[in-house]
C-alpha cells in the first residue's frame, strides 16, 4: 500500500510540475505582470495615503474652523480629497478589478489588455491626486503662522526692511550702456529693468496694504481673514525680498556676458582600454572681450609690445570665466577633460582642433551655439569685403586675406598661432560648408586638410595632444578592429580558438597607440 500511495504522490508531484511549466511558458509575461502589479501596488497606496491626509486636513480644520473658513477652505478643502478618494474608489471596483482578473487567469491573449489597464490606472490614479497636492501642507503652515503670529509679522517687518534697502540704482547705467552698445537686447534689457521696478513698486504696494492689519494683530484683534491675508503677504514679500537682492547682480552677470566671447575648442580625445573601452575628451574655453558692439578695434598692425600677457585661469562652473588680469583681451581657460561615449567619440574624433561651442559677443552664455564644429576663429571673421570689430580684410600684392586688429591678435595666437591667415578664396569655401551645415577641413595643397584631427595646422597647434601625437590611436584594439573590440572582459582565452586582438592588453591601461 506504501508503494502504492507513492506512486500516486509521484504523478501528481509530476502533474503539478508539468502544470507550473506550462504556467510560465504560456502565461502572461513577467512584464506585464510586474508592471500591473505595481501599479495595483501604488494605487491601494494612493488610496492609504489620501485616507490619512483627509483626516489629518478634518483635525486642522476642527481645531482652527474659523481661520479655513474665512476663504472657504473648510468646505473646498475636504471636497477635494473626497473627489480624489471617490476617483480611487471608481478605479479600484472598474480598471483595477479587471486587471486582477486578467492576472489571476494568466491569460496570455490578454497580455496587451493588462497593459492598458495598467497604464490606465496610473494616469487615473496622478490625476485624481493632483488637486490635493500640497493641500495638507499649506494646512499646517497656515495654523503655525497663527500660532506664531507675532514672530511672524516680525519677518515680515524685516523682509520689507530687506527689500527697500537693496539697491539697484548701480546697475541702471551699467545697462543703459549695454543697450546702445548692443541694440538687439535692448528691449530685453528694459525688460529686466521693468522688472526690478516693478518688484520694488509690489514691495510697497504690500506693505502698505498690510498696515492695517498689522495693527489690529498687535492689538490682538486681528481677524481670521487677517491673518490669511498676512501669510500670504508674508510669502510675497520674502519672494519680493530675495529677488531685489538677487536680481541686480544677476542682471550685471548677463551684460557682462554681452562683452565677452568664448569658444571651446576640442584638443584632445582619448581611448582607455582596460576591462571595459571607455572614452574621455578634453576642451579648452578661449574667452574674448569686446569693448563696444561696433567700434572697429585698434590699429591693424601687428605690435606685440601692445599685447596683454597671455593667462590661463581655472575655469568655473560658468562659461565666461574672467581673467587675472582685468585688461587682458583674450585669455584661455585651464583644460576641462570629462568622460564621453562610444558615440560621441566617433562623432569628434577627426574634430581635434575644431570649435564645439562658441558664444559671439552680444549673446548671454545660455544663447551658444552648439551646431556643427567648424574651425577655431572663422567666427570672428566679417564677410569678404566687411570689417568687424575684430579686424578687416585687406590686400597685398594682388591677394586679399583677413587681417585683425592688434588687440585681437592674442587671440588669434591661441587659435592657431601668429602666422595664421585665412584669404578670401578660404573664407568663401568655409561659408559654402557652413550653407550645408558640413564640417570645413580646409586645404592645404596636395590634396591635405588644414583643419581636424588629420589637418597641418592641427599637427602643428596641437602636437603634444595624444589623439593627434598616437595617429588616431591607431595601433590600439579598438581601432584595429574597426570599433568592436570592447575591453577584456569580452575576450575569449586563445586556448580556446577566440578571437584576442593585438595591442594593448594590460587592464586599466591608456591606450598610447604610438
Amino acid at each position: 500500500m506504501q508503494r502504492k500511495a507513492l506512486g500516486v504522490l509521484a504523478v501528481a508531484l509530476v502533474v503539478m510540475i508539468v502544470a507550473v511549466l506550462m504556467v510560465g511558458w504560456s502565461g502572461i509575461d513577467r512584464r506585464v505582470r510586474s508592471l500591473a502589479a505595481s501599479e495595483l501596488a501604488n494605487l491601494e497606496q494612493a488610496q492609504r495615503t489620501v485616507e490619512s491626509q483627509a483626516a489629518t486636513l478634518e483635525g486642522l480644520i476642527s481645531d482652527e474652523r474659523a481661520l479655513f473658513a474665512a476663504e472657504g477652505s473648510d468646505v473646498a478643502w475636504p471636497e477635494a480629497f473626497n473627489e480624489a478618494q471617490a476617483s480611487l474608489d471608481e478605479l479600484d471596483g472598474g480598471p483595477a478589478a479587471t486587471l486582477r482578473e486578467i492576472l489571476d487567469s494568466n491569460d496570455d491573449k490578454r497580455e496587451d489588455e493588462a497593459e492598458r489597464l495598467a497604464a490606465q490606472i496610473a494616469a487615473t490614479r496622478i490625476a485624481a491626486m493632483a488637486p490635493t497636492a500640497g493641500i495638507v501642507e499649506g494646512a499646517q503652515e497656515l495654523v503655525r503662522f497663527k500660532q506664531e503670529l507675532d514672530q511672524n509679522i516680525a519677518q515680515i517687518e524685516a523682509d520689507h526692511k530687506r527689500a527697500m534697502g537693496a539697491s539697484f540704482e548701480s546697475v541702471i547705467p551699467i545697462v543703459q550702456r549695454a543697450q546702445a552698445d548692443w541694440p538687439e537686447k535692448r528691449e530685453d534689457l528694459a525688460q529686466r529693468l521693468d522688472s526690478l521696478s516693478g518688484t520694488r513698486q509690489g514691495v510697497e504696494r504690500v506693505w502698505e496694504d498690510i498696515q492695517p492689519l498689522i495693527e489690529r494683530a498687535e492689538a490682538d484683534n486681528a481677524t481670521p481673514k487677517d491673518i490669511r491675508t498676512l501669510a500670504d503677504a508674508a510669502a510675497t514679500m520674502h519672494t519680493f525680498a530675495d529677488e531685489l537682492e538677487i536680481a541686480p547682480g544677476r542682471l550685471r552677470s548677463l551684460v557682462e556676458q554681452l562683452y565677452l566671447s568664448w569658444d571651446k575648442v576640442l584638443t584632445d580625445l582619448t581611448i582607455n582600454e582596460g576591462v571595459d573601452v571607455s572614452f574621455s575628451m578634453t576642451t579648452t574655453t578661449i574667452y574674448t572681450r569686446a569693448t563696444t558692439s561696433t567700434g572697429a578695434g585698434a590699429d591693424a598692425s601687428d605690435d606685440r609690445s601692445s599685447r596683454p600677457v597671455i593667462r590661463r585661469v581655472t575655469q568655473s562652473s560658468e562659461p565666461s570665466s574672467s581673467p587675472t588680469a582685468t585688461n587682458a583681451v583674450s585669455w584661455e581657460g585651464e583644460p576641462q577633460t570629462a568622460p564621453i561615449s562610444k558615440q560621441t567619440f566617433e562623432q569628434y574624433k577627426d574634430k581635434i582642433g575644431m570649435v564645439i561651442e562658441h558664444k559671439s559677443a552680444g549673446k548671454y552664455d545660455h544663447e551658444v551655439e552648439t551646431g556643427t564644429p567648424q574651425p577655431a576663429g572663422y567666427a570672428y571673421i566679417a564677410p569678404p569685403g566687411e570689417s568687424n570689430r575684430y579686424g578687416r580684410w585687406e590686400q597685398r600684392n594682388g591677394t586679399s586675406f583677413w587681417v585683425f586688429y592688434g588687440q585681437y591678435a592674442l587671440m588669434r595666437d591661441l587659435f592657431w598661432g601668429p602666422r595664421w591667415s585665412v584669404g578670401r578664396d578660404d573664407y568663401n569655401a568655409y561659408g559654402r560648408a557652413r550653407s550645408r551645415n558640413a564640417t570645413y577641413y580646409g586645404d592645404a595643397g596636395g590634396g591635405q586638410q588644414r583643419y581636424g584631427s588629420g589637418g597641418s595646422a592641427t599637427r602643428s597647434k596641437y602636437a603634444g595632444s595624444q589623439y593627434v601625437s598616437s595617429g588616431g590611436y591607431r595601433n590600439s584594439r579598438y581601432v584595429q578592429s574597426g570599433g568592436t573590440y570592447r575591453g577584456s572582459r569580452y575576450e575569449r582565452s586563445t586556448s580556446s580558438g577566440g578571437y584576442r586582438s593585438g595591442g594593448y592588453s594590460r587592464s586599466g591601461s591608456r591606450s598610447s597607440g604610438k
